[in-house]
């Protein structure tokens, strides 16, 4: 499962918008219902605990890659059941698209915007199941995949307008 949206800010805007979690109730419930993250915990193999609107347990995950351009963390639920590594990417859009929408990349501008994309990797053994057989679960998943999307982009901007 992956989604992305394309915001009118620089990674560094929205990597810090993503990461700050104690202040995900102000902007999103639709997905992530919280994240907590004890201090120094999302360096790499650092310990958090995520729980999502749909799972009623926390999970607790590991954090596997903690980059400028990528966030992600491993975790499972549900004895194994569901497992995955869940992602959170920014990626610098580094050019403009003229009026011809021919895109023409420039030789290193600052980033006009992020491209954030947000995904699983499911390798649990219900996973596969999951898929098959529940299609409206699934469908409904990636329906709030692009919720927190859509939140995310409008509080990053929002916060940009404010500046």
């Amino acid at each position: 499962m992956h989604v992305e949206v394309e915001i009118l800010a620089s990674p560094e805007e929205v990597r810090a918008v993503v990461l700050d979690f104690p202040r995900y109730h102000e902007w999103h419930n639709a997905f992530i219902a919280k994240i907590e993250a004890p201090p120094g915990s999302i360096a790499l193999g650092g310990k958090i605990f995520v729980t999502f609107v749909d799972v009623r347990e926390t999970i607790h995950a590991t954090i596997t890659c903690n980059t400028a351009n990528e966030f992600r963390f491993h975790g499972s639920s549900a004895a194994g059941a569901f497992t995955g590594q869940h992602y959170f990417k920014f990626n610098p859009r580094r050019y403009k698209v003229p009026e011809d929408g021919e895109e023409r990349p420039e030789s290193n501008p600052p980033a006009l915007s992020t491209i954030f994309a947000l995904g699983e990797e499911q390798t649990g053994w219900m996973c596969f199941w999951l898929e098959d057989q529940m299609p409206m679960e699934h469908a409904q998943r990636q329906q709030r995949f692009g919720a927190f999307a859509r939140d995310l982009k409008a509080r990053v901007e929002s916060l940009k307008r404010g500046r």
